[in-house]
């Protein structure tokens, strides 16, 4: 019982994992090692190349002085600064897509099998709350744009992690306390409300099963992508650097 509610839970993890994924997936060798900021005016990268700034026309400021560019250099420069504007938010979009349609899909299995007054929805929606606060922490929507965190990609795989085992007891413990009040409710013997017991639970389990079967193949294809996006923007980087040494 306990692995099933563990699969359950990790279909949510995974779409937190979908950020952090090309900094921590050895299948992805594309590191993001430079917060940036981003707004409409600009594109601020900070990290071990120093302080860059590139406005939308490709010009650069290179730790508080503007670089002369030649046509390719500024070509470089602007096309880097486009794909941070697009992959980025794309990212951030499709990981709280997927966590919001997993979070849909567990919650019909525990109706489905537990009733819609069962305390698990809750534990559920606890769950995708606190795993949508560590993905703002990655890429971080602001009023003027947004935010890569370089550094909060460490720290927020373990706490989502945390967040999981903390979940795990209280959803394991709802399922037999709701289980078992149902069969008290119901007539027979205690060899019967036993079966009945274990049958319900074998119920959701597999429900949980068939939901992480149904959902794996589209999160290695949304991972595989997001870590393609990664390694464009870090080829980006590289050649753009290179280009205004």
């Amino acid at each position: 019982m306990l692995r099933r509610i563990t699969i359950a839970a990790s279909l949510l993890f995974a779409s937190q994992f979908i950020v952090t994924q090309a900094q921590a997936n050895s299948e992805c060798h594309a590191t993001l090692n430079d917060d940036i900021i981003v707004t409409p005016n600009a594109v601020q990268i900070t990290g071990a190349s120093g302080n860059l700034k590139i406005l939308p026309d490709g010009s650069i400021t290179r730790n508080g002085k503007v670089l002369s560019l030649n046509t390719e250099q500024r070509s470089k420069a602007q096309q880097y600064q486009q794909t941070i504007r697009q992959n980025l938010p794309w990212v951030k979009k499709e990981a709280l897509s997927h966590l919001a349609n997993a979070h849909q899909a567990l919650d019909k299995v525990v109706v489905d099998t537990m009733g819609k007054g069962s305390h698990i929805r809750d534990r559920l929606s606890q769950l995708e709350s606190g795993l949508i606060k560590q993905i703002d922490k990655v890429i971080e929507t602001r009023a003027s744009g947004f935010a890569f965190n370089a550094q909060a990609v460490k720290q927020v795989e373990p706490e989502g992690r945390k967040l999981i085992e903390q979940s795990l007891g209280g959803i394991l413990q709802d399922s037999i306390n709701e289980m078992s009040r149902k069969n008290s409710e119901q007539k027979g013997d205690g060899k019967q409300m036993l079966m009945s017991l274990l049958g319900g639970l074998g119920g959701m389990q597999n429900g949980f099963d068939a939901e992480w079967k149904k959902q794996e193949k589209e999160l290695k294809r949304l991972k595989a992508e997001v870590c393609r996006k990664a390694s464009q923007l870090e080829q980006q980087r590289i050649s753009l650097m290179n280009a205004i040494k």
